[in-house]
């Protein structure tokens, strides 16, 4: 003989959970609650009232039909303490190497890396004074120069490349990172062996540090960005090795 339940009878709550990892949120629960729509009802304003920032759950929904509902409950699985600490090895995250535009000095291109300071500065000195001819005295590289800052080409179009990495992290955890080193000189950390490898065929150069990006992005978690310049030297101010001494 069976028995049919009436949906407005109170046949007790069913519970239904589901676990389910990803790199960036790490392990999340759903939790299903079935039940008449009155039980319900009451498990989820019970839940409502105990969200806070610094609880587990991200989400709550219901859905009712035919005198049954069922409450959906979201939450971040964080094994131990919630607020416990999540670490960010070296080689993880989203590592890019990027070629950015930098515009110089045109006496500042390698074709006139051999004029001394004097010989530069006799050149830029007879553009300021508006002089039109060439000074008998300097030398052919000289002459070059002076012939283009007459004609307004006074800039030159250099490459330079940007390292940068990011990381997701879950919501409840604490982030593990330190915001140090900024306007730096600083040696790259451990990477990738594939960016690893492609960095090492950058000319010779140094690596200034800027400064942490931390944006915090509520129950969706932590994004860090962290980004160094390359250039072939930076100066003695930033830790780099171009002093400027003749």
């Amino acid at each position: 003989m069976s028995v049919e339940i009436l949906p407005t009878s109170s046949d007790g709550v069913e519970t239904e959970t589901t676990k389910s990892w990803t790199p960036d949120a790490g392990e999340t629960l759903v939790t299903r609650k079935q039940g008449d729509t009155s039980s319900v009802d009451a498990l989820y304003e019970a839940a409502k009232i105990s969200v806070s920032p610094t609880t587990k759950i991200t989400g709550l929904s219901v859905v009712s039909s035919r005198g049954r509902g069922t409450m959906t409950q979201n939450e971040v699985n964080v094994s131990g303490s919630f607020q416990s600490v999540y670490s960010l090895n070296d080689s993880d995250g989203l590592q890019e190497l990027l070629a950015i535009d930098v515009i110089r000095p045109l006496y500042a291109a390698p074709y006139f890396k051999t004029l001394t300071y004097d010989e530069i500065a006799s050149v830029t000195v007879s553009i300021a004074s508006r002089a039109t001819t060439v000074t008998g005295s300097w030398n052919a590289l000289q002459k070059t120069l002076f012939k283009h800052l007459v004609m307004g080409r006074t800039t030159y179009y250099e490459t330079a490349y940007v390292f940068r990495r990011s990381f997701r992290t879950p919501a409840g955890k604490v982030l593990n990172k330190a915001v140090n080193d900024q306007n730096t000189i600083v040696t790259l950390p451990s990477l990738s062996k594939s960016m690893s490898d492609l960095i090492a065929t950058l000319p010779t150069g140094e690596w200034l540090k800027r400064p942490t990006q931390v944006r915090y992005l509520g129950k969706d978690g932590w994004d860090v960005s962290e980004e160094y310049l390359w250039s072939p030297q930076w100066s003695i101010v930033y830790g780099g090795t171009f002093t400027g001494v003749v």
